[in-house]
């Protein structure tokens, strides 16, 4: 790999850009699909048969597609067994926790298949061992049927294929009702999840409808949503929204790796060599694979996985190969990385995307709707100042860019970059050489 510095976030003009934080990429895990108790592929397969392997899974019993049978729980043991190794790492992210999983029954009062108190149990876990790593969003209200929210009964389309002819208002009602949920059960939801590909062809009533919902459940103007996964070199988040004045933003994070662990659940493979072809496809033992490519590019790392495919039907094959992948990404990757959660990539993000430039006699002023930390920026310089100061705060000089910490500034190849806290405005003054 190159130790050139990756490319900028956002230009300025006047020479002056926006790059990634500390000139790290920032990674995230997103977990997709977690629910109390529930296994999703087995109620996944009981409710819409024939998706799939087809009419296979037709059993009274859903099964893999080799014919073993699916679980139909996932113990509470597992979660706590995901929190050590997440936590372990030093990873953040995004972890999903469905609201009313398969319209069985919301889980802050329980269900038959899951009592009150186990889902009190898997609430609590979350709440103490993951919201302080990791955002935790609804992935819409049951990744089921979609439910009729005058009557309560699950209508006949799932919820991907009744988000596409839904405007801004049913969006906005259905989002924050299922967002409302966590928020009772005090998981504090600061985003949104797609089941599928809910919200595709309406992404624009889908973005105004995560804000709208979000002002209304816990009052953020400063919202986003996972729908998209890309493979393309390098992967950005989108803008979907943005009022400046208001101080309104959304944003669609993306995903450049996916899930390779989602076949674990359809074969009791556990061998050696199948797991490290698991993980070779998100990292290699030499840093490459998709989330080096990732990292080269200068991308919004997003690392996929889903709950379900983390169990890999009782034989955990999935979380063993995540955390294999974790270890690799900190060891090799990791003074080129920065762990962070899709609410912070977020932040940074339309911060950037938000920001103006003005030069001024002395330096230049820059300014952004959203206070963002860790904020990174570069200018052209004929030479190295003397130094330099932020809201009358001297910066100290970082040894070289890839040492660039908060309040630090370095110098490379005829550009100067400085990383601080943005506190909405920041008045940056160039010290000249005596």
């Amino acid at each position: 790999m190159t130790t050139d510095l990756p490319p900028d976030v956002a230009s300025l003009g006047r020479g002056v850009r926006v790059e990634l934080p500390r000139l790290r990429a920032p990674i995230a895990l997103l977990v997709d699909d977690p629910m109390p108790r529930l296994n999703p592929l087995y109620y996944h397969r009981k409710f819409f048969p024939s998706t799939g392997s087809g009419q296979a899974l037709r059993a009274a019993r859903p099964r893999t597609r080799t014919g073993v049978l699916l679980v139909r729980t996932i113990p509470a043991a597992f979660l706590e067994r995901f929190c050590d190794v997440v936590q372990a790492a030093g990873a953040r992210g995004k972890f999903s926790v469905v609201p009313d999983p398969f319209g069985l029954g919301e889980i802050d009062r329980g269900f038959r298949d899951c009592p009150r108190r186990d889902c009190a149990a898997f609430i609590e876990t979350v709440r103490s061992r993951l919201m302080p790593t990791f955002d935790i969003t609804p992935e819409m209200l049951t990744h089921g049927h979609a439910i009729d929210l005058d009557t309560g009964r699950r209508l006949p389309e799932n919820e991907d294929a009744w988000s596409r002819k839904q405007g801004v208002e049913s969006l906005t009602r259905y989002l924050a009702h299922a967002a409302a949920i966590l928020q009772r059960a005090g998981l504090e939801p600061n985003g949104f999840t797609s089941p599928w590909a809910f919200g595709r062809g309406v992404e624009h009533a889908y973005a105004e409808a995560a804000l709208r919902a979000q002002q209304q459940v816990n009052g953020r103007s400063l919202t986003w949503f996972f729908l998209d996964a890309s493979e393309r070199r390098r992967v950005m988040p989108r803008i979907m929204v943005v009022r400046r004045a208001r101080r309104e933003a959304v944003v669609h994070i993306v995903v450049g790796a996916s899930d390779h662990l989602w076949e674990t659940q359809d074969t009791m493979r556990a061998d050696e060599p199948y797991r490290r072809e698991r993980a070779n496809l998100f990292i290699t033992a030499s840093g490459a694979g998709r989330i080096g490519e990732l990292v080269e590019s200068g991308s919004f790392v997003g690392l996929l996985a889903h709950w379900q495919s983390l169990y890999s039907n009782g034989t955990e094959v999935g979380v063993e190969v995540l955390q294999r992948v974790l270890a690799r990404i900190n060891r090799l990757l990791g003074r080129r990385v920065a762990w962070m959660k899709c609410s912070e990539m977020t932040r940074y993000y339309a911060a950037a995307k938000a920001a103006r430039a003005r030069p001024t006699p002395d330096g230049l002023v820059i300014a952004s709707p959203f206070a963002c930390p860790e904020f990174t920026i570069s200018m052209l310089a004929s030479r190295p100042p003397a130094g330099f100061a932020v809201d009358g705060r001297r910066l100290k000089r970082a040894e070289s860019p890839r040492a660039l910490r908060t309040g630090a500034w370095a110098w490379s190849r005829g550009r100067a970059y400085l990383c601080f806290d943005l506190r909405g405005t920041a008045q940056i003054i160039a010290e000249r050489p005596r």
